[in-house]
């Protein structure tokens, strides 16, 4: 029986907080939760991974919910589904978006007019490859075993492929819940910072063929991933990451 959950944001935006994640927060019934919120406007964290570490070493919670601060919980319900089926499943790594081999998995709304974030809808949890960070849920038990990777990823993106492409090699399921009460308000963002993170997972993990996101497929293979990024078309950004690749 889970007794708490940690509900775990690195904030930059005030207004942004405070009218998503807390105000649908307030609304939560059914369910104890501490709040703890990392304040980072001032740029105190260097990277997501950094500053999700900390939160976590201060959560008191069986189970640590990561979460954006631009996510907004729809219904009264939404975080007591969430228990539910991480009491029922056990231990792993849950999300609510998330890639197998391809096509975005999710069930969750997205961008100021609510349009649906993924290709595929669900009707029962799904296996999935990798998670998209807005929402991730891990127990105590697993999260202590692998922890974000402070050391390979900076920023604020891809922290969460990472630890699901660790999880893989330790046999540790990694599932997408049908939750649809959730909206995101951003909609992705493909940028120099997203780009140099991948670089660097794609050196890391040359055994795995593709490394499959919710922003795109993306080949390890030196001379394919070159061609994905020459293909993007992103100028500065390719003629950055070609040096780094090599």
């Amino acid at each position: 029986m889970i007794k708490l959950i940690s509900i775990i944001c690195v904030y930059n935006d005030e207004k942004i907080l405070n009218e998503f994640l807390l105000s649908s927060l307030k609304m939560q019934k059914g369910i104890d939760y501490e709040l703890i919120l990392l304040n980072n406007k001032n740029n105190r964290y260097e990277s997501a991974a950094v500053a999700l570490n900390e939160g976590a070493s201060k959560a008191k919670g069986e189970v640590l919910v990561f979460v954006h601060q631009d996510i907004r919980f729809l219904s009264s319900s939404t975080l007591n589904d969430i228990k539910n089926y991480v009491e029922k499943m056990g231990k792993g790594i849950y999300g609510v978006a998330g890639v197998k081999d391809k096509g975005t998995i999710t069930n969750i709304k997205h961008g100021d007019d609510l349009k649906p974030a993924g290709r595929y809808s669900i009707d029962f949890p799904v296996r999935v490859k990798t998670l998209d960070e807005c929402v991730i849920i891990v127990d105590r038990e697993t999260f202590n075993k692998l922890k974000f990777n402070i050391d390979l990823i900076g920023g604020y993106h891809l922290y969460a492929v990472e630890m699901c492409l660790r999880a893989s090699k330790q046999n540790i399921p990694i599932w997408v819940l049908p939750i649809e009460s959730i909206h995101h308000k951003s909609q992705g963002k493909l940028d120099k910072s997203y780009f140099y993170t991948l670089s660097k997972i794609v050196k890391q993990y040359k055994n795995v063929k593709k490394i499959p996101t919710t922003m795109g497929i993306w080949y390890t293979n030196k001379f394919l991933f070159r061609y994905q990024l020459l293909k993007k078309n992103f100028g500065i950004i390719k003629r950055c990451f070609l040096d780094i690749i090599n």
